[in-house]
């Protein structure tokens, strides 16, 4: 089941009163591809999804369609726990979860990184959305191929980047 996210990249337009028009014309696209991606007759990319979420100023678990958790106080001797699923999760929560931080680790990347780990995002991001494997699979062989990538061009992740990613991995356990 290919996951579909035409309907939230719409309400996210709409709540931030951007056009159809005005929203293609700064990510430099036609409408017509816009309308494709709202009517889900097509999916934007990884970078695309990025590029949109800073032209509309979401937050990419809006882009994704991710409900916003109510905050429950902690029992008497428990932790507060700052959690967007719990461990109890769908594989529909954690798809969701997974893609927002992918979407905020793409948009992040230098130059250089997203010269090396863009296609390794690209690549998982399409399996996420076809649906067609399992997302504890996508993100192991994920972060395998991610710390691969980065040892061999020797590079590191800044604080903001390693959240995101660490978010995405640590994902993959909250279900265990």
């Amino acid at each position: 089941m290919a996951f579909a996210m035409g309907k939230d990249l719409a309400a996210a337009r709409m709540a931030v009163g951007q056009s159809q028009e005005g929203t293609a014309q700064a990510l430099s696209i036609t409408p017509q591809t816009l309308r494709h991606w709202e009517s889900e007759a097509a999916v934007p990319s990884l970078r695309q999804l990025g590029q949109l979420s800073k032209v509309l100023g979401a937050p990419p678990e809006m882009l994704v369609g991710m409900k916003p958790k109510r905050k429950r106080l902690p029992l008497i001797g428990q932790r507060d726990q700052a959690k967007s699923v719990s461990w109890g999760a769908t594989s529909d929560e954690l798809r969701r979860l997974i893609l927002a931080k992918m979407i905020s680790l793409s948009a992040s990347l230098t130059a250089d990184q997203a010269a090396v780990l863009q296609p390794v995002l690209e690549q998982h991001y399409q399996l996420l959305i076809q649906g067609v494997t399992a997302v504890a699979y996508v993100v192991q062989t994920m972060s395998l191929a991610v710390s691969k990538v980065m040892r061999q061009a020797g590079m590191l992740f800044s604080p903001a980047q390693e959240a995101d990613y660490m978010a995405i991995v640590r994902a993959d356990y909250l279900r265990r």
